[in-house]
């Protein structure tokens, strides 16, 4: 799971909800025995991408470190390349030995760097991967649908109390074998 921490997410509750959503995640995942990892990414300036590991497959996390690991990166929420962040997520669960991989990006679907222009490379990232077959990869649009512009897999959550349904509904439709 992939939580946007730009200063788009930082408007209107998106990154508590964000981050409430992904812990959501974990817990769902704990309980199933499917490993989850959890970042954030943001950039710090033009020459730092900043992807932050708020869980690791094969580790527990507390709550109460969550948070922490949540708060930190909220201090930063500037810019974001979610293509690097997604290739980097991409490259980590490539290495799993899992059958089903899925890459849960959530995010308002704003991707905007210190670089420059960067939605067209997202959206070619998360076409490549999408084609390849590798790694299934799908947007979660927090309180905005841009997430339709780059993902052909997506769904959108507009209030918290749609939460525990779409992570139900995420894994049924993505983490089936069958899929």
């Amino acid at each position: 799971v992939l939580v946007d921490a730009s200063g788009s997410m930082s408007g209107g509750g998106k990154y508590p909800l964000a981050v409430a959503a992904a812990w959501g995640m974990i817990e769902v995942c704990d309980t199933l025995r499917i490993p989850c990892e959890v970042a954030a990414f943001t950039e710090q300036d033009q020459f730092s991408n900043l992807h932050l590991l708020f869980k690791e497959f094969s580790k527990k996390v507390t709550k109460e470190d969550y948070i922490e690991r949540a708060g930190k990166a909220a201090v930063v929420m500037s810019s974001n390349a979610d293509s690097d962040n997604i290739l980097i997520a991409y490259n980590r669960i490539l290495q799993r030995s899992e059958q089903k991989k899925l890459i849960i990006v959530m995010s308002d679907g704003s991707p905007a760097s210190y670089r420059g222009e960067c939605m067209s490379y997202t959206q070619k990232v998360v076409k490549t991967i999408e084609q390849a077959h590798h790694v299934d990869i799908m947007g979660v649009g927090i309180l905005d649908a841009n997430v339709k512009l780059i993902y052909s897999n997506n769904q959108v959550i507009n209030r918290a109390a749609e939460i525990p349904e779409s992570l139900i509904e995420i894994l049924k439709n993505n983490v089936t074998l069958n899929k």
